[in-house]
């Protein structure tokens, strides 16, 4: 649920993070959609979108919510895996976690670059296209989301050690070479 009280209960039960992971490892489709309707609706809320991604098993949502992204089936299971990776790529703090766990940004490039683009364009499938392009969006916004955070990581480190970046942005894309004769 997405309101704050009852979430505020929900994210404090001791079994939560364990039920909510192996919900999103079930073989069961309908038990992953609710376990991951359950993460999206948490991750709504700042407060309780920061618990979710510090949690004790935050690797191993991560993997299964990587997991779910690259499904084939395009079901709402995969949709709601993509908003809840965008939903915790809001907070700075999640960053790490959302960075290090293994196929999380695969997962998302791989779903902005191929989406749904097979080339038919039967009238049966325009609204399951729609979905997908705006679910493409989500997963092209949450990269953007991780990619403004490393950039402010990145100014700010450039600042603290006052580098001088000889009039470039940080995002030049300019080839740095080391010449030991300089």
């Amino acid at each position: 649920s997405r309101d704050s009280e009852c979430m505020s209960e929900l994210i404090h039960y001791p079994e939560l993070a364990f039920i909510v992971e192996k919900g999103l490892g079930s073989k069961s489709d309908e038990v992953q959609k609710c376990a991951s309707l359950a993460l999206q609706n948490l991750s709504c809320n700042k407060q309780f979108r920061v618990q979710v991604g510090t949690g004790k098993n935050i690797d191993n949502v991560l993997s299964l919510l990587s997991r779910l992204a690259i499904d084939d089936n395009r079901s709402e299971s995969q949709v709601s895996a993509i908003h809840v990776i965008k939903n915790l790529s809001l907070e700075p703090s999640n960053l790490i976690p959302l960075a290090s766990a293994p196929g999380i940004v695969a997962s998302l490039m791989n779903f902005t670059v191929l989406g749904n683009d097979d080339g038919d364009d039967d009238a049966d499938e325009k609204e399951n296209d729609m979905i997908d392009a705006n679910t493409q969006y989500v997963a092209a916004d949450a990269l953007t989301s991780m990619s403004r955070w490393l950039n402010a990581i990145a100014v700010d480190c450039a600042d603290k050690n006052h580098v001088d970046l000889r009039g470039r942005s940080l995002a030049s894309l300019k080839v740095n070479t080391w010449n030991q004769y300089e």
